[in-house]
């Protein structure tokens, strides 16, 4: 057994054995995930970036943060970056893209061309990303950043 300590280091309970889940899902469902607006764009203390999805009928859940995936910003100088990116899923809300980045500065999201599938996010849901021209900025702050 193993959890995440709050220097984010993996620790290992040593007495405690390896428990294993098994699942009774037989198939991961498809869902197609269209980014519709960014709803938080400013990054500081604990705060993250939020886009909002056009996803709302599937169950809520907290991904494992080790499954995070990229999606690529740009800044002013067009310099590429890539920022490690959840969804997030509550009760009666859209599905979220959430992320802390960590890079300081203004930036927004580069268009997307082609699909990007995310099947390692949920064990019920294989994610794919639709196409998306978003270009909203979004700031990050890293000196009231909280890491």
């Amino acid at each position: 057994m193993k959890y995440i300590a709050r220097d984010d280091k993996l620790v290992i309970f040593p007495l405690v054995p390896q428990i294993e889940v098994e699942y009774t899902i037989k198939e991961k469902r498809d869902i197609r995930v269209k980014i519709t607006k960014l709803i938080e764009n400013i990054a500081e203390e604990v705060t993250f970036i939020a886009y909002e999805t056009n996803v709302n009928d599937i169950d809520k859940f907290i991904p494992d943060v080790y499954n995070s995936f990229s999606l690529i910003f740009t800044n002013q100088k067009n310099e590429d970056k890539e920022f490690r990116y959840l969804f997030r899923k509550y009760d009666n809300n859209p599905l979220l893209l959430i992320c802390r980045p960590f890079e300081e500065g203004e930036f927004w999201l580069v268009e997307t061309r082609n699909e990007i599938k995310i099947t390692s996010h949920s064990i019920k849901y294989n994610f794919i990303i639709e196409p998306s021209n978003i270009n909203d900025k979004i700031y990050a702050n890293l000196d009231r950043l909280f890491l």
